[in-house]
């Protein structure tokens, strides 16, 4: 039997080439003919043909995405330098833009709400706000009845998370702690989920 997707396409349109060539060998009690054989082949055909289309798609959309991240990081960086010469470091106009002012601690602040909802068996989606100097979160798990303390289970640069591999039917505690490289934050509010 063939074991790789190319294979099987090869044998079905061999299979397709030998029953037009000697229809006699065609059993269609036991749904082997030409015509099956021929509509497998073009839906296969097909297919693959929207899938590498899709690829390509995607390849170019990754492209665009680039390229427009990196249009957008120059715009920002001209921002922030012209903002430098406008705002004193303690102007609070820094956080109105979404920035840390300058004389702001350097260590990131803790997200300021955390929330958990459930997901399919053993799965929870996690949620929480952007803090601001934050590169990315960690997050903290305590197994009611198994914990002793809170453990690191997942670092991300969003601000959400999808654990599993959780206990279903346990009550699960969950905090967030902000990370950047001047160090980490304390941990955020406490979510309770009980894991489906």
């Amino acid at each position: 039997m063939p074991s790789t997707q190319a294979e099987r396409f090869s044998l079905i349109n061999s299979l397709k080439l030998h029953f037009t060539a000697t229809p006699a060998h065609e059993s269609a009690d036991m749904e082997v003919t030409e015509a099956l054989a021929a509509t497998l082949h073009t839906t296969i055909s097909n297919a693959r043909t929207a899938l590498d289309q899709k690829v390509t798609e995607s390849g170019q959309a990754k492209a665009a995405r680039d390229a427009a991240e990196t249009n957008l990081r120059k715009r920002l960086r001209g921002m922030i330098t012209e903002l430098e010469t406008l705002l004193s470091a303690e102007d609070p106009l820094w956080h109105a833009f979404g920035l840390s002012r300058p004389a702001d601690e350097e260590t990131p602040e803790a997200p300021s709400f955390t929330t958990a909802t459930p997901g399919g068996a053993g799965i929870t989606h996690v949620d929480w706000d952007d803090a601001l100097r934050a590169d990315h979160y960690r997050v903290w798990i305590l197994i009611v009845g198994t914990d002793n303390d809170f453990r690191a289970v997942e670092t991300v640069t969003d601000s959400d998370a999808t654990l599993s591999g959780l206990p279903s039917g346990s009550t699960v505690k969950i905090q967030v702690t902000s990370v950047n490289g001047a160090g980490e934050s304390g941990p955020g509010p406490i979510a309770q989920i009980v894991i489906p």
